[in-house]
């Protein structure tokens, strides 16, 4: 009996030597809804994984666990990077939208924290592109656009969001000036 235990256990030991050694394969084919790398702590610091939405979303994190860049692709196919900086303070979204409108947002506080928008670039639909900075509450803007008729503009808003000053040019050449009062009369 035991010549019977000493044949398997070398059976054995000869299955488990030849898979450390190449003959055993990884599968081709991994499936799950989430994976997480961990680093040697057990701290996540990858998560890729399919939202219930139809979002995929891929996101890495510094070595405290703090989410510093995060890719997706929203269930309806638009996709979107967004980089965080140190501690949360100030973040960027680049994204193509559903139609196909590419946009820059920067934010100053973090892009999930009372959307805080300070600057954006977009090209709308049309191709025309637009700038546009605000202050620290978002009230008070400027701006910047070309429009797809050639004409181009300067806009300044005031903390109601009035348009108070505008400069331009119109799609013929012509100069544009205009300027309002707080109820938004013409001076």
């Amino acid at each position: 009996m035991n010549w019977v235990v000493m044949v398997l256990v070398a059976c054995a030991s000869g299955m488990v030597g030849a898979g450390l050694h190449g003959r055993w394969q990884a599968p081709k084919v991994l499936r799950a809804e989430r994976f997480e790398v961990v680093d040697s702590r057990g701290k996540v610091r990858a998560m890729l994984a399919a939202l219930a939405n139809g979002t995929l979303f891929l996101a890495l994190a510094d070595k405290d666990e703090k989410p510093r860049a995060m890719l997706a692709v929203g269930g309806d196919g638009s996709p979107s990077l967004i980089l965080n900086g140190k501690d949360r303070k100030g973040s960027a979204m680049l994204n193509v939208g559903g139609g196909g409108s590419p946009s820059l947002f920067l934010y100053d506080k973090g892009y999930d924290k009372g959307d805080k928008v300070r600057a954006m670039l977009v090209v709308l639909p049309d191709g025309s592109p637009l700038v546009a900075l605000f202050d620290k509450d978002r009230k008070g803007c400027a701006l910047l656009n070309v429009l797809s008729d050639g004409s181009q503009g300067l806009v300044l808003l005031d903390k109601d969001g009035k348009p108070r000053a505008g400069l331009g040019q119109l799609s013929d050449g012509s100069p544009a000036l205009s300027l309002r009062d707080k109820d938004g009369s013409v001076l």
